[in-house]
């Protein structure tokens, strides 16, 4: 049931997205749609009761403990119902790791990091890295 109940969610997300909604008409979307869905799906949780120590026990109990974070892309139209796109953003970071190890010194390490940082901003944002690098190196000192 409660997949069930997730599954809704992120059909509705899914649907707003295929029609580019703007943040506020996203925001508005989401308090129809998905708001009574977590309505239902905290009802539903409420209703389980798992075996003492138990994962299951512990799954609900670290649910119930990030309860309003879980919900935060309810009435914030610019935050994503999964973190799938930090994940991805983070992935070069993690891949790079050694890099970092090997950057000669923590201020080399700290001004990489940066720079994936810059780059990762601007794939999110659809902007050309080349061309934004470009020009932040040609105009840094003016």
């Amino acid at each position: 049931m409660i997949l069930k109940i997730i599954e809704k969610m992120f059909r509705y997300e899914e649907y707003y997205r295929k029609n580019h909604l703007f943040p506020c008409q996203l925001v508005e979307k989401r308090n129809r749609g998905i708001l009574p869905l977590k309505e239902e799906l905290e009802k539903a949780l409420k209703k389980i009761n798992p075996q003492s120590g138990s994962a299951l026990e512990e799954t609900i109990k670290y649910t119930n403990d990030c309860w309003p974070d879980l919900f935060t892309f309810i009435n914030n139209g610019y935050v994503e119902i999964t973190n799938n796109a930090v994940e991805r953003a983070v992935k070069p970071f993690v891949i790079q790791r050694k890099v970092f190890q090997t950057s000669g010194s923590y201020a080399g390490a700290r001004y990489t990091t940066k720079l994936f940082s810059i780059i990762q901003t601007c794939k999110l944002n659809n902007v050309n890295v080349e061309k934004y690098l470009k020009y932040v190196f040609n105009n840094i000192n003016k």
